[in-house]
């Protein structure tokens, strides 16, 4: 730690925070744990923990402070063989014991894990822990174990620690917990269901949470349970509208009850709002940013992408045209608010917006008795198709519109023998 403190190299420090290891063998009381996930015989550290808290006192600084220092490198294979030493001696700590740094702890484990997803067909590293630990199975298959194995002694350790928050306050490590999670499960899909699983525990630990209810819908329509979906997020929608009706209640937000025709705007005018939306910054955006963040309430730009997403689900995997509209209508809304409030809206979510518009209104063109509608809106979705991506033509955007996944497939299907859509 007086190395740490001078300001002196980094990796000397680890290395006499890592020395405690060989003293903690020393003692013939004390044994090294197997995690789990490399060994069929796993085994805990040997002895009671009040006789020896002293000892696991000074053990768990060290690990701690060598693990952090690890982290601010590159060596993502060292933080983790730290990381992995620390939970496999915390996993046998009781709750009370240190339950913050535990906490610190498990999300930088996660992080790692996330850094450290092994390449297809490569082998286990050697030695998985500090000086110890080997597996003949690929590191994938081991990792994807190590991984449930913390979604597990995460959920046990915040459950033992934390509680469900009084008014006004946010219980941030369930939701801190639960952001890392999902990250894992964005880069490998079949954690999907599991943290499906993850978020609903951490319902009973949170309240009205938009994130979690967020990312929920997002895999439970991922994991095929549209039904499931569809009622979170009708849930996540009024929870947003009525937090932003509180907040800001110059601003009307409402679903509309049926889809209508209404007037497009021009080509002219979505360029023009792009354009003055790009060009927007400063600290006073950053500010509401900030403040949205510690008022627990999702940003613009991701109420918007999860309207997309609900959007999506409706159309495709359920087939309600007009309710996929309605959602589709109030992303566009909030485009339109903030471009009064002067806000910045990435250029891409506009184009996705728009596109999203375009599709759910060619499918309800087709689908129903108002064939107007592609006309009225098409133009608009091909030209931010170009202006998202300049590189291609109109000829393309028309065919990436109509060969959308967006659509169901009976729709796709329909749309290859009907060419004259833009022109009807």
């Amino acid at each position: 730690m007086s190395i740490e403190r001078s300001g002196g190299d980094g990796h000397t420090a680890i290395e006499a925070y890592l020395s405690t290891l060989p003293l903690l063998d020393s003692f013939e009381s004390l044994t090294r744990p197997t995690p789990s996930y490399i060994s069929q015989e796993p085994s805990s550290p040997k002895g009671k923990f009040d006789s020896h808290q002293e000892v696991y006192r000074y053990l768990s600084t060290a690990l701690s402070r060598a693990a952090v220092l690890s982290a601010r490198t590159t060596d993502v294979t060292r933080t983790l063989r730290i990381l992995r030493t620390y939970h496999s001696f915390s996993s046998s700590w009781p709750p009370s014991f240190r339950p913050v740094q535990r906490q610190r702890l498990l999300l930088l484990y996660l992080r790692a894990l996330q850094a450290g997803y092994p390449a297809p067909n490569t082998a286990c590293a050697t030695p998985y822990l500090v000086d110890i630990g080997a597996s003949q199975a690929p590191g994938r298959q081991v990792w994807k174990k190590e991984v449930l194995d913390a979604f597990k002694q995460g959920q046990q350790l915040l459950s033992s620690t934390t509680t469900f928050p009084r008014a006004g306050t946010l219980n941030l490590p369930v939701r801190r917990f639960t952001e890392s999670c999902v990250a894992l499960a964005d880069i490998h899909s079949p954690f999907a269901k599991e943290v499906v699983a993850i978020l609903y525990w951490a319902m009973t630990l949170t309240f009205q949470s938009q994130s979690l209810l967020r990312h929920l819908t997002r895999l439970l329509a991922v994991s095929g349970a549209y039904a499931d979906a569809k009622r979170n997020f009708e849930l996540y929608v009024k929870i947003v509208l009525k937090d932003r009706e509180t907040k800001q209640p110059e601003i009307s937000l409402q679903l509309k009850r049926r889809p209508t025709v209404g007037e497009a705007a021009s080509p002219e005018e979505i360029a023009r709002q792009a354009q003055e939306a790009e060009d927007q910054s400063g600290p006073e955006a950053e500010e509401k940013k900030s403040q949205f963040a510690e008022a627990e309430s999702d940003t613009t730009a991701e109420f918007i992408g999860t309207l997309l997403v609900g959007s999506r689900l409706l159309l495709k995997n359920l087939g309600e045209v007009e309710e996929a509209w309605r959602y589709a209508g109030l992303a566009g809304k909030m485009i339109s608010i903030t471009d009064q409030r002067k806000e910045h809206v990435p250029r891409d979510l506009r184009a996705e917006v728009e596109a999203c518009k375009g599709i759910v209104r060619m499918a309800m063109a087709m689908s129903s008795e108002m064939p107007g509608m592609s006309s009225t809106y098409m133009p608009n979705s091909e030209l931010i198709f170009q202006m998202s991506t300049p590189q291609i033509g109109q000829s393309t955007s028309r065919k990436r519109l109509i060969s959308s996944p967006m659509l169901p497939c009976c729709l796709r299907n329909h749309q290859k023998h009907n060419t004259t859509w833009h022109t009807a």
